[in-house]
């Protein structure tokens, strides 16, 4: 079974409401910081609402992750307000509460 995990400035990461991460943010810290490259062609196999070739423009890989290779990626986005990634493991987990810090949130 799968997870997400999620930077975020709300109380609850689900919330309607309440402080965003804002694209601009986002994309501001991606400037300074070299190790995330965007990856606005990412081709969603994970959810079939949406269309192959689906543009994303604010997913970004993590290209310094340790177990990259073979086809894995370590990919975060940001989604609704919050940054999010999808069954991250020990070091992508450390990796977006660096994040989190940098951004004034914290990590759910």
């Amino acid at each position: 079974m799968g997870y997400d995990l999620h930077i975020t400035r709300r109380q609850d990461w689900a919330d309607p409401d309440g402080p965003e991460i804002t694209l601009e943010e986002w994309l501001d810290y991606l400037t300074i910081d070299p190790s995330l490259e965007r990856d606005i062609e990412f081709e969603s196999k994970l959810d079939p609402a949406v269309a192959t070739g689906a543009k994303e423009p604010t997913m970004v890989i993590w290209n310094e992750w340790p177990s990259r290779g073979n086809g894995e990626e370590a990919r975060l986005w940001l989604s609704h307000g919050n940054v999010m990634a999808t069954d991250a493991d020990v070091d992508l987990r450390r990796k977006m509460f660096v994040m989190a810090d940098v951004l004034n949130a914290r990590l759910q």
